[in-house]
């Protein structure tokens, strides 16, 4: 257990120092007993969340027997807080025929023992292998902290699951994982070598457990909560009368003997807060830790659950239900499910110590079998403490010690061969002060019981994005990924899952802990009108549920990397040696949804920013000065940005492109040219999916841009005598289009080609061309004439002579053009006369003119059936009269016009560009930069910024800017010359500071005085310095 220290600060000018030596209380014994050596120990962990338990097979939850300390810790990944000592299943009941009392208990003695009980009867043996705690992920995917040996488990587990022992299971035999991380195990009570525990009885109940703990990954309230479901089987011959199912615990929130308990009889929720709002291990943000039974045992009851219709006192046929119950993934109509029948409390030393006084509890009872007596109402009631702390109304705890509860439903009775579930949950609410700690928890089990309530059927926010992020001088970056597997980036658009949400974007978070409380410093989203969503959450920052913005899109775009140079808590540069928290989270939207939106989980970051070790230089790192266009001849642009300057390579990179068949695309990869590798592989974004969709690796951001779908330019020769009408093509005075860009086309960019077309004035070398007229809905015609010829001049010196299509309109107004089979802008009358300016129909008649890819032929081939979408158009273009009649007449001479598309990148283009790497730690430069290794903060006045603020006894001195590369030793003395403290810090560690926390190499707290520090650094040098610390004074203040 852990004991407050408080500290005070002592300081005078003379440096008088003082030494606090670490006192070390005794545990009650009657607390714990000391570990069964005897026993399997076989125990998981639940830690998808922000929870982390010890999950057991003898009963035990949130307790480590092995080691006999604390088994529930929070927020994840501090393992030096705690919120639970132990908890555990106890049953109790009475034997029917016999009237003996059975309790069995899961304390810190077990009475149950790993596997199931055999179809003869007899307990299996605990000591098999498969008798163990299973473990599954969703979808069998899994974390990436896992190590290698827990890998190769959980894969074994999911291999070997067993459906034979009744773990749930799918119709191929596969794990039913509830949540995204399901943990599974099977005991009894009936083993002959189970420990004893003087709670217990030694006649055993004859009872199989099937226990399945689960929890989801997530933010907001789910991510605060694990669930626990509990299948008994009575597999003996005794009838169980008046049995309860008991959820006891010994919450320590953190430290152990300021803890308050209470119960919310409406929600059925028993919990454990702190008494003051300061504690040892989590100063004035302290945590409230509750358990719930959101599903009690099935009971039926004649005029309560049911009409019995036949008097038999049984529910059956012909009888009507009144309530209808749940268990075993079925609604049972007749029946009911028990709340919360009872909630107790003790303190430590006065746990029952035989069956009868656990029994009591059980009902609600004292110890002695009395009733207790509510100190508001006057009144007995089997509900301790049922007031509202918050309010302080009603029955309260009060003098705070160290608690243990119990909850229990019941009385039910179960025959042989009966079978009975009940499902809890374990819910931690952290927000503000001790008391707001109280209605935060209360806000995530009504959370909780919403998802109880859909069968645990809670829709999946967007997986989590892998994150890569590196603390450098003074700055961090970080790039992240949908999925480390693939490497593939989200979709811009589009549901990520099978439900009714899609992936909208990336929000980054700063938080002021590794737990929060979280600012939200950026939003990528996608570009699509969503932007602000709002719902009713839990504020952090006013602990309270209300209606607010949620998600602050501003159709940014994706982007998939961002660089920290500025604190945003403090609006302070980010210094060195310092560690910062921060958290990439994906979120998905559906407006007809509640919520109508999901977040994934923050998984915290810490991360120390720290100057290059001793013998670096990054003045000079650099992704790409300039970028070779070495092969090819597309439009296409290839730019690369430095991300992490410290991954740079030095490596000469390469950038090719090919048709990807699967994706249906040109794709395009980076390869490593120096160590011949590839980097980058598959992308096929070039600028269409934004600016910042596009991987990084090495520590760069290869950013590839197609040129644009449109025309880039145009050009003529001669007497131009026609214009473009502007209807906003990319070319000729807004006349000109790609085929696809007018009514369509059937060519893909890559098919696009240079156009030359020939207006000529001798009809011998005009072009037959097939002709549609507008004013029928554009059906074909016929052949016409066109004034000239088209090529494709792919090929300067061998031009290719295609096709020409063109429409004629007339609408029998006599000024919009004449069905002539000629191309002719309407400017040529019915009698073969010509229009003037005054006369000539506007826009060029309409006669739209297409030149096809397929060689010339006459245009025989085309028809109703392949005009506009369903033909090969490569460019349109929408004439017009240049100027007027007057100055430039029809046919006023023989010109061309030129025509030019941009230029994919294809197979044929290659890019090439060169990295220049920082100098890292360079062992005959590094004995130069020595000095700058030094102690943070020099003097030491009793704080420093590195030390956990809600921590009375956290001392961190750092020393700063170490090699990461090499091994380095400290030592410290005292101005005797005494040896004070050693300090190794080893070679690769990924770290360029370690701390010192201000003790011996006792592990006794050292004086306030003047220190000498000597470094030695293998393969470097040494350097020396003086350090002054004035330690804050500790002494404990419980026993």
């Amino acid at each position: 257990m852990n004991y407050k220290i408080h500290t005070s600060l002592l300081v005078s000018l003379s440096l008088t120092a003082f030494s606090a030596n670490a006192i070390l209380a005794e545990t009650p014994s009657s607390k714990k007993s000391t570990p069964n050596i005897s026993i399997t120990d076989n125990a998981g962990r639940v830690n998808i969340n922000n929870i982390d338990m010890i999950v057991t097979n003898h009963g035990s939850i949130g307790y480590d027997i092995a080691s006999g300390n604390s088994g529930l810790f929070f927020p994840n990944g501090q393992t030096d807080r705690a919120v639970v000592y132990a908890s555990g299943l106890w049953l109790g009941a009475k034997d029917q025929a016999t009237g003996e009392l059975l309790v069995r208990v899961g304390e810190y003695s077990q009475t149950f023992s790993p596997g199931e009980i055999k179809a003869d009867g007899s307990a299996a043996d605990p000591t098999l292998a498969k008798h163990k705690v299973y473990t599954a992920y969703k979808g069998n995917v899994l974390p990436d902290n896992l190590t290698d040996a827990k890998r190769a488990e959980v894969q074994s587990d999911w291999a070997n699951w067993p459906c034979d022992l009744g773990a749930p299971c799918e119709p191929d035999g596969t794990p039913t994982v509830l949540g995204d991380q399901t943990l599974w195990c099977v005991y009894n009570d009936l083993h002959p070598n189970t420990p004893t525990n003087d709670a217990a009885s030694t006649a055993r109940m004859e009872v199989e457990v099937r226990q399945t703990v689960f929890a989801f990954n997530r933010s907001g309230a789910l991510g605060n909560v694990v669930f626990v479901k509990y299948q008994f089987f009575n597999k003996g011959t005794k009838t169980l009368e008046d049995m309860y199912s008991s959820i006891w615990s010994d919450p320590d929130l953190g430290g152990a003997a300021d803890d308050y308990v209470g119960c919310d009889t409406d929600l059925s929720l028993g919990y454990t807060y702190n008494a003051d709002n300061d504690d040892t291990d989590y100063g004035s943000n302290i945590p409230a830790v509750g358990y719930d039974f959101f599903q009690g045992p099935l009971v039926s009851v004649a005029g309560e659950t049911y009409t019995d219709n036949n008097s038999n006192g049984v529910f059956d046929e012909g009888d009507d239900p009144l309530t209808t119950g749940k268990a075993f993934d079925k609604e049972w109509p007749g029946y009911r499910n028990l709340p919360m029948a009872s909630f107790n409390k003790y303190i430590n030393g006065t746990d029952p110590h035989s069956p009868d006084e656990s029994y009591n509890f059980m009902q609600g009872l004292q110890a002695d079998g009395s009733a207790y007596i509510n100190p508001v109402t006057g009144q007995p009631t089997t509900f301790t403490h049922s007031g509202n702390p918050v309010s302080r109304q009603g029955d309260l705890d009060f003098n705070p010690a160290d608690r243990r509860l119990m909850l229990s439903a019941g009385p039910f009775t179960m025959a042989p061969g009966d079978s009975a579930e009940v499902v809890t949950a374990i819910i931690i609410g952290q927000c503000g002060d001790n008391l707001v700690a109280v209605d935060h928890l209360k806000s995530y089990d009504k959370a909780a019981q919403t998802v109880f309530d859909n069968n645990f059927s809670a829709p999946s926010p967007p997986d989590a994005p892998i994150v890569t992020a590196n603390a450098l001088d003074r700055k961090i970056t970080m790039d992240w990924y949908a999925s480390k597997a693939s490497h593939d980036l989200y979709p811009i658009s589009g549901v990520h899952n099978a439900d009714t949400y899609s992936f909208e974007g990336y929000n980054i978070y700063q938080g002021s802990s590794v737990s929060g409380p979280w600012k939200k410093i950026a939003t990528y989203d996608d570009i699509n009108g969503v932007t602000t969503v709002a719902d009713e959450t839990f504020d952090e920052s006013v602990c309270e549920l209300i209606v607010k913005p949620i998600q602050k899109g501003t159709d940014s775009g994706i982007k998939y990397s961002f660089e920290v140079t500025n604190d945003f808590l403090l609006n302070e540069p980010l210094k060195n040696g310092t560690d910062y928290f921060f958290a990439v989270t994906a979120y998905s939207v559906d407006p007809n949804s509640t919520p109508n939106n999901l977040e994934s989980a923050q998984n915290a970051m810490t991360l120390r920013p720290q100057g290059y070790g001793p013998g670096s230089d990054f003045s000079m790192v650099s992704a790409a000065d300039t970028v070779m266009h070495i092969s090819g001849n597309s439009d296409g642009v290839v730019s690369v940005d430095l991300v992490h300057d410290n991954l740079i390579t030095g490596s000469k990179y390469e950038v090719t492109f090919f048709e990807d068949t699967l994706a249906g695309a040109t794709a395009w990869r980076v390869t490593d040219l120096t160590n011949n590798r590839v980097a980058i592989d598959s992308v096929t974004n070039q600028g269409a999916d934004g600016e910042f969709n596009y991987p990084i690796a090495d520590g760069i951001q290869v950013r590839v841009a197609g040129p644009p779908f449109t025309l880039k330019d145009w050009d003529y020769t001669g007497p131009r005598w026609v214009s473009g009408t502007n209807a906003g093509g990319s070319q000729f005075f807004g006349g000109a289009f790609l085929g696809h860009n007018f009514f369509g086309s059937t060519l893909s960019a890559g098919d696009l080609k240079p156009i030359r077309i020939d207006w000529i004035n001798d009809p011998a070398e005009w072009s037959d061309a097939q002709v549609y007229w507008r004013d029928v809905g554009y059906a074909a015609q016929g052949i016409g004439k066109f004034p000239g010829k088209a090529y494709d001049i792919s090929d300067p010196d061998n031009p290719r002579r295609v096709n020409i299509c063109f429409v004629e309109n007339d609408d029998g107004t006599g000024t919009a053009g004449n069905h002539n089979l000629l191309w002719d802008m309407g400017i040529v009358k019915p009698d073969g006369t010509l229009h003037d300016d005054t006369t000539a129909p506007p826009n060029g008649g309409r006669e739209y003119l297409f030149i096809m890819d397929s060689d010339y032929n006459g245009g025989v081939d085309y028809d109703d059936n392949n005009f506009g979408p369903s033909a090969d158009v490569n460019v349109a273009i929408w004439p017009n009269i240049r100027g007027s009649l007057a100055s430039n007449p029809y046919q006023a001479g023989d010109f061309d016009l030129t025509l030019l598309p941009n230029i994919i990148n294809t197979s044929n283009d290659v890019f090439q560009f060169q990295t220049v790497k920082p100098v890292v730690e360079d062992l005959a430069k590094a004995s130069s930069d020595l000095d700058k290794i030094t102690p943070v903060p020099n003097p030491y006045y009793g704080r420093s910024a590195y030390e956990d603020a809600n921590s009375n006894n956290d001392v961190k001195i750092r020393f700063v800017n170490l090699p990461e590369g090499s091994a380095s030793t400290i030592r410290i003395f005292n101005l005797a010359g005494d040896l004070v403290k050693t300090i190794e810090k080893p070679a690769g560690d990924g770290m360029r500071s370690i701390d010192w926390d201000g003790s011996n190499n006792d592990n006794l707290a050292a004086a306030t005085g003047v220190y000498i520090y000597h470094i030695e650094i293998d393969g470097v040098g040494e350097t020396t310095g003086k350090m002054i610390c004035v330690f804050r004074k500790q002494f404990p203040n419980n026993f």
